[in-house]
C-alpha cells in the first residue's frame, strides 16, 4: 500500500530484534513477501523512523540493530522533549485546540490562567503525544470556552504543584494570544 509513498516506522528501539531484521532485509532488497505468498512484491518507499532514547544507546542495549540504525540514519533530526521547547508550548496547544473545535464541532477558546501555569510548570515526560492527549480528553469534560484546572487529569496537576511556582526569570509565554489563532 505504501509503494511510491513514505512509511513512518516509530519507535523502531521498540520493536523485537526479528522484525527489525526483517525490515532491513525489506529495505536491502527493496521487496517484500506477503504472508503466505510466493512471489516477492517490489516495493519503492521513503522511509522515516524515530527514536524515543538516544539511538546510540539503544545499539549499544541491543534494543536497536546496528545495521539497521546505519541504513535509516541517512538523515538525521533531532528533536528536544518538549520541557526543553517551552515557547512551542504554545504553539502546539493553539494547534490541537483547533484540531479538536473542528473533529468533535466544539468551539473551544483556549485554557485558563491556571491550565497556563500548570503546562508551564510541568516536565513532560510523554512529550508532544501527551499533550495532545491531555487536550483531547480536556475537550470530552469541559463545560465552559476555556479548559480550566478541573479539566486536566489529576496525575498533571498534582506533578506541577510538585515542581512549585515558576522562577521570577522564567519566560512567560501567553497561551491565548491572537498570535497563535
Amino acid at each position: 500500500m505504501a509503494n511510491g509513498g513514505t512509511i513512518f516506522l516509530d519507535e523502531i528501539n521498540s520493536m523485537e530484534l526479528s522484525v527489525q531484521a526483517k525490515i532491513l532485509k525489506a529495505i536491502e532488497e527493496k521487496q517484500v513477501m506477503r504472508v503466505g505468498g510466493l512471489e516477492p512484491i517490489p516495493v519503492d518507499v521513503k522511509i522515516v523512523s524515530a527514536v524515543n532514547q538516544n539511538p546510540m544507546e539503544c545499539v549499544r542495549n541491543g534494543k536497536l540493530r546496528e545495521d539497521l540504525f546505519y541504513r535509516l540514519s541517512v538523515v538525521q533530526l533531532v528533536m528536544p522533549p518538549l520541557r526543553e521547547r517551552s515557547r512551542d508550548l504554545s504553539y502546539l496547544v493553539n494547534h490541537f485546540i483547533r484540531q479538536y473545535n473542528m473533529k468533535m464541532n466544539r468551539n473551544i477558546l483556549g485554557i485558563d490562567e491556571e491550565v497556563e501555569q500548570v503546562f508551564g510548570q510541568y516536565q513532560w515526560p510523554g512529550n508532544v503525544r501527551e499533550l495532545k492527549n491531555i487536550i483531547e480528553g480536556a475537550f470530552n469534560v469541559t463545560e465552559s470556552g476555556f479548559i480550566q484546572k478541573k479539566d486536566l487529569p489529576e496525575y498533571l496537576v498534582a506533578a506541577s504543584m510538585q515542581r512549585g511556582a515558576v522562577s521570577p526569570d522564567a519566560e512567560v509565554v501567553d497561551f491565548n494570544s491572537e498570535d497563535f489563532s
